[in-house]
């Protein structure tokens, strides 16, 4: 790796460090402090806080493992191959969970704002608790996936220290076709939320606003089909290099 690699290799340290300071003093404030109230409706964010912290102390494990596989310390990573597949792995899993977990989150904002009566009449029925536990049972397909579908093994190559090349091709089709999917459906979501949401707020504010500024709602939604049409694009296009890549090279 160039020095330029190993200096955003080390910068890039910072940031999961940073999110895991702020999300624990968060939490500290909240629930031992007592300084900071405890919303009860802000529970999935809540949840979602912690799990943010998780997820960036597996990055921050697996930017220092890429970082000692550039040491005199490679042939240890080589050594406790189990332990560095299981932070490789922790990093996919959780991010995967995290995606869904925002996605949830982002649909029941959306009904919170479009039907607020109902929501708040139907949406205790479903328990948190019930919507948490869901999100974290995706974990186990994902296990059926690589472990029995795959048969994955977890010898390591030498320096591998990244999801490319941990598991095996089977999986790794797997992992690309999911990460797509998903990024498609957060696509969708970020678009339901940013451009649909837009001109209902601001015709909710400004009553005489079309008049001044037009069709406000076919603007936003024909200019959130540009947005959507351009990102979903570019997904599928990195997807199917990466695919050529990852064959060329794994086979």
């Amino acid at each position: 790796m160039y020095i330029s690699g190993i200096i955003v290799n080390v910068v890039s340290l910072i940031f999961p460090a940073t999110v895991m300071v702020v999300y624990s003093k968060l939490f500290l404030s909240i629930f031992c402090f007592k300084t900071l109230r405890r919303v009860p409706e802000q529970s999935l964010f809540y949840f979602r806080f912690g799990l943010d912290t998780i997820y960036n102390f597996s990055i921050f494990l697996n930017l220092f493992l890429i970082l000692l596989s550039l040491t005199k310390y490679e042939e240890d990573l080589a050594s406790n191959g189990r332990v560095v597949f299981f932070i490789i792995w922790s990093v996919y899993v959780i991010g995967m969970i995290r995606d869904l977990l925002a996605l949830v989150i982002a649909v029941d904002r959306t009904f919170a704002t479009y039907l607020p009566v109902t929501f708040y009449k139907y949406r205790k029925v479903i328990p948190t608790f019930a919507i948490i536990t869901l999100v974290l049972s995706n974990f186990f397909p994902d296990i059926y996936v690589l472990y029995i579908y795959c048969e994955n093994g977890i010898d390591l190559p030498p320096g591998c220290v990244t999801m490319l090349c941990a598991p095996s091709v089977c999986y790794i089709s797997y992992w690309l076709n999911y990460e797509s999917a998903n990024r498609l459906v957060l696509i969708d979501a970020f678009i339901l939320i940013l451009f649909n949401l837009t001109p209902t707020i601001i015709l909710s504010l400004f009553r005489d606003s079309a008049e001044y500024l037009g069709p406000l709602n076919a603007f936003f939604k024909t200019f959130g089909f540009v947005v959507e049409s351009h990102l979903v694009s570019i997904n599928l296009g990195g997807k199917a290099k990466v695919m050529r890549v990852t064959s060329s090279v794994l086979i």
